[in-house]
């Protein structure tokens, strides 16, 4: 008895565990329905109504009501030959489409003819006058993805710098048909429905991982959400590749290097080298049948490495500071060559240098009550120093590390 409770508890983590994923996914999948009507628009029931996807040959198929309509319920994206056919009449397909999450409305008008003869049409994604939404968005599609210019090899930057209704470049203040990207949950990031939010919104939209073009297969971007298909006044939707019924791959080496770069006018003026930095990209990518018409696959390594240079300003001691002896003016914050003179008291503070570096005298510094001082870190008359270090690296480890 104790053995069956505890397989039932495992059972239902497991059924539990889905269940939660299942409730935080997003609406991915696309709704194909319609009508079929005779020439004289009376409407047909009883007719078969067949969705392949062209690049799968996963077949769905459902029967016309007694009203003559049909729906599929949830059709993965992509390219689809859907065709309507009943004995007596012409059957008739259609070419269409579905993007991420669309709902598509396709009519059929069947013509009475022979089951040898057929009707044929194509419809352009961008033509479907029977796309049943209220929101207003715009999508990409994985051809114009790979194809568009994308320096830095990340989707998201097509997402924000050129698409209908965006305003911005990723940044905190990037908008969607006026919403910020700032407040929390403000645009929701997705990937097959799938949250790619890091909730750092203050910091622009940030995804969780980095999303490389080649594994993209649409884009779509919603900047006025109506329908219930997503988290976010305004969404970025992507939908990643998948395999087909063919074997197809991909190489990618992708270099962004600064000797490809033009210096700025500012360095050209100053005579400043450009800042150097090399940073490769490389991707490859392999999709295909593990069983033709039901089963596939699809898989992507992206690598990145970087290097660059800095120039950094750094203290640089003078001769006797090097030995541990540092030199200063009393009664004031002592300052280099382009501090301006401010404060009163012990917040005063004055340059005690000339741009070469050398002390000015101490009557010519504000707040100063007196001639150059020192003192060493070794101990002197002002100062006792540290018993334990009466001299410059007695092990030798700095000059070993700047030598």
């Amino acid at each position: 008895m104790k053995a069956a409770y505890m397989r039932a508890g495992r059972v239902a983590l497991v059924v539990c565990l889905f269940l939660g994923i299942d409730g935080l996914a997003q609406v991915v999948n696309a709704t194909l329905s319609g009508t079929v009507a005779d020439a004289t628009g009376a409407l047909i029931p009883g007719v078969e109504i067949t969705a392949t996807q062209t690049g799968t040959g996963v077949v769905a198929t459902v029967v016309t009501n007694e009203s003559g309509t049909y729906r599929f319920a949830s059709l993965q994206p992509g390219s689809y030959q859907v065709r309507a056919l009943l004995p007596g009449f012409q059957p008739q397909t259609f070419q269409v489409t579905l993007g991420t999450s669309q709902q598509i409305r396709q009519n059929f008008t069947l013509q009475v003819g022979a089951v040898t003869q057929a009707v044929e049409v194509s419809v352009a994604a961008d033509q479907l006058l029977t796309a049943q939404s209220s929101s207003v968005g715009n999508a990409i599609a994985q051809k114009q993805v790979v194809d568009l210019p994308l320096v830095g090899r990340n989707v998201i930057d097509l997402a924000t710098r050129i698409m209908p209704g965006v305003r911005g470049d990723g940044q905190a203040n990037t908008t969607f048909a006026g919403i910020t990207a700032t407040g929390s949950g403000n645009v929701g990031i997705s990937m097959d429905g799938v949250t790619m939010n890091t909730g750092r919104h203050t910091q622009g939209l940030k995804t969780a991982t980095f999303i490389n073009p080649d594994m993209v297969d649409e884009v779509r971007v919603v900047v006025a959400a109506v329908d219930v298909e997503g988290r976010g006044s305004a969404q970025i939707q992507m939908r990643t590749r998948s395999g087909t019924n063919q074997f197809r791959g991909g190489l990618t080496w992708n270099i962004r290097n600064s000797v490809l770069n033009a210096n700025s006018w500012l360095n050209n003026r100053q005579g400043i080298s450009p800042l150097w930095y090399n940073r490769p990209q490389y991707t490859a990518s392999l999709g295909g049948p593990i069983i033709r018409n039901k089963t596939f696959f699809f898989g992507m390594f992206d690598g990145q490495a970087g290097a660059q240079k800095e120039n950094v300003d750094a203290t640089i001691l003078t001769d006797a500071a090097r030995q541990g002896i540092f030199r200063f003016f009393p009664g004031v914050n002592n300052g280099h060559a382009e501090v301006t003179p401010s404060g009163s008291g012990t917040s005063r503070i004055a340059p005690v240098v000339d741009r070469a570096g050398n002390p000015l005298d101490w009557t010519q510094i504000p707040g100063a009550t007196g001639p150059i001082q020192s003192f060493s870190v070794f101990g002197d008359a002002l100062n006792p120093g540290d018993p334990f270090r009466r001299q410059i690296d007695r092990t030798g480890y700095i000059a070993k590390l700047i030598g």
